[in-house]
């Protein structure tokens, strides 16, 4: 029971959307399919925030299941 817990747990995690490179202006969010959309936006304005900034998505590559983002002054 313990390994199918670990398991899915694993299995979630991996398919979560995360920052690929980010910096004060900006970033890329990889694994954004229409699941993570929600999260990958999240994970976008909680980064911008850090520099009292908002996020403003410029583009999404459906081959590469990413969305890129610019940090912009609120």
């Amino acid at each position: 029971m313990r390994l199918a817990i670990i398991a899915s747990a694993l299995l979630l995690t991996a398919c979560a959307p995360r920052l690929s490179f980010s910096n004060e202006a900006g970033g890329v969010i990889n694994r954004t399919g229409s699941i993570g959309s929600d999260r990958a936006y999240k994970l976008a304005t909680d980064h911008c925030a850090k520099y009292g900034k908002i996020a403003r998505f410029t583009d999404r590559d459906v081959l590469t299941n990413s969305m890129r983002f610019e940090c912009v002054a609120s």
